[in-house]
C-alpha cells in the first residue's frame, strides 16, 4: 500500500550538535539561545525583522494566544471562520473564549475571501470579534487583502496557515503556522506566529508566557504556557539545515504531480500548486462529487487516501450546534476532494502509478460495476 503521508524529519546526526550545545549551555527553556537562533533563522527565511516571528509549542495554542491578543471581549464575541477546516480552528477559538460561527468558502481557492466575510457579517447573530481565515493545505493566503479588510471593517483577522511554509507573505494580520510532523516543514510538534505589527507581537510574546512581562513574574494579560523548549528548537534548527534538500525533493514531486494531473480530465489541483507552492499533504478535487468512490477504487489498487477535513466542522459532533451561514460550497468540497499520497519517500514511479489509476477511474467508458469488480487493479501489493 502506498501511504498517503510519510513524515521524514532531519536525521539524528543533524540534531546531535544542537543537543550537545544544550548540554554546554545548560539552558533548557524560557527563551533559551537555541530558540532565539531558531526564531532568527525563521525570520531570515521569510524576510522578517527580529520580533516579527515567535515560536510556540504547537499551532493550536498559537491560534489561541493570537485570538486573545486580537479580541478585547472574547466572552461575548463570535469568531467568523470557515467550516472547511481542521477541527483545531474552532477548538482554538473556543479555548480563547470565542464562539465559532461557520461560513462558506470560495470554490476556486477553497478559502474564505474578504468578500465572503463581508457578506457573512450581515447575517451573524451577534458581535463578530474576529475573523479566522484558513489556508487550505498550504495554499498561500493574500495577507495584505486581509489587512485592508480590517482597515475597512475594524474587525481583526488571524490566518490559520497551519499548512503554509513554502510561500508566506507577511503583513500586519498575524499568520499562524503549524510545524507538526505532517507539515512539509515538520519538526514533531511546534508552530510560530508571524506579523509585522510589533505591538501585537509583544503582547503575543507575553501571552505565550502566562501573560507576564519583564522579570517581575506578574501577569498583565490572560495567557498560557505556549513556549517552545530548547530540545524542540534543536530539532527545528536541524530541520532548517535539512530544508534545502527536503524542499528540492518535495518541489520536484509536486511539479511532477502537476504535470501529470493537468493532463487528466475531471480532476484539478488548487491554483499554483506544484509551481508556486506545495504543502505537506496533496489534495485533489474532482469535477463531480465522487471522492468516496475514488477513494475505494484507489484503495483496491493499493493506494492509501484520506479525507483530511471530513465533511466540514459543522458536521462534527463537537461543533454541530454552532451557528452557520448556508454552506453549499463546503458540502461540495466535502464530497469532491481527496488526499492522495505525497511525501519525501514517494518515488516518481509511485506518482506515475497514482495518476494512472486516477485516470483509469475517471475514464467515462467505465461503469460503476466495472470499477469495483477488481478487474482494473494495475499492480499488487509489494
Amino acid at each position: 500500500m502506498i501511504p498517503v503521508c510519510h513524515s521524514v524529519l532531519a536525521p539524528y546526526e543533524g540534531i546531535i550538535p544542537y543537543l550537545q550545545e544544550i548540554d554546554r549551555n545548560q539552558v533548557y527553556g524560557n527563551d533559551g539561545p537555541l530558540l532565539l537562533e531558531f526564531e532568527k533563522r525563521l525570520c531570515q527565511q521569510f524576510d522578517l525583522n527580529t520580533g516579527d516571528l515567535l515560536c510556540v509549542g504547537n499551532g493550536t495554542v498559537a491560534l489561541q494566544i493570537a485570538l486573545l491578543a486580537l479580541v478585547e471581549d472574547t466572552a461575548n464575541s463570535l469568531c467568523l471562520m470557515p467550516s472547511w477546516t481542521f477541527t483545531a480552528s474552532p477548538a482554538a477559538a473556543i479555548s480563547a473564549g470565542l464562539t465559532p460561527y461557520f461560513v462558506d468558502v470560495d470554490t476556486e481557492t477553497w478559502a474564505l475571501t474578504p468578500e465572503i466575510a463581508e457578506a457573512a457579517l450581515k447575517n451573524c447573530p451577534g458581535k463578530v470579534g474576529c475573523v479566522m481565515v484558513v489556508s487550505p493545505f498550504g495554499y498561500p493566503i493574500p495577507i495584505k487583502e486581509w489587512d485592508k479588510f480590517t482597515e475597512k471593517t475594524g474587525i481583526p483577522v488571524v490566518v490559520d496557515g497551519a499548512g503554509m511554509f513554502v510561500e508566506i507573505s507577511c503583513a500586519n494580520t498575524p499568520v499562524v503556522v503549524s510545524l507538526h510532523t505532517t507539515k512539509c516543514f515538520g519538526m514533531g510538534e511546534g508552530g510560530f506566529i508571524a506579523s509585522r505589527d510589533q505591538g501585537l507581537m509583544k503582547e503575543i510574546a507575553s501571552r505565550r508566557n502566562f501573560g507576564m512581562m519583564g522579570s517581575e513574574r506578574l501577569s498583565y494579560f490572560i495567557g498560557t504556557n505556549a513556549k517552545l523548549s530548547e530540545y524542540s528548537a534543536a530539532v527545528g534548527l536541524a530541520q532548517l539545515d535539512y530544508w534545502p534538500t527536503k524542499f528540492k525533493i518535495l518541489a520536484e514531486k509536486a511539479n511532477l504531480y502537476k504535470q501529470l494531473l493537468d493532463q487528466i480530465q475531471g480532476v484539478r489541483l488548487l491554483p499554483g500548486y506544484g509551481k508556486n507552492w506545495f504543502g505537506g499533504n496533496l489534495i485533489i478535487e474532482f469535477e463531480k462529487p465522487i471522492a468516496k468512490e475514488a477513494s475505494e477504487f484507489l484503495h483496491l489498487n493499493n493506494i492509501e487516501t484520506k479525507f483530511w477535513w471530513r465533511q466540514g466542522c459543522h458536521k462534527q459532533e463537537a461543533y454541530k450546534n454552532f451557528g452557520s451561514d448556508p454552506l453549499p460550497n463546503t458540502e461540495i468540497l466535502a464530497a469532491s476532494t481527496l488526499g492522495i499520497p505525497f511525501s519525501v519517500t514517494l518515488s516518481n514511479e509511485d506518482i506515475v502509478y497514482v495518476c494512472e489509476v486516477l485516470e483509469q477511474f475517471l475514464k467515462p467508458s467505465l461503469s460503476s460495476s466495472d470499477l469495483f469488480r477488481g478487474s482494473w487493479i494495475l499492480r499488487s501489493s509489494p
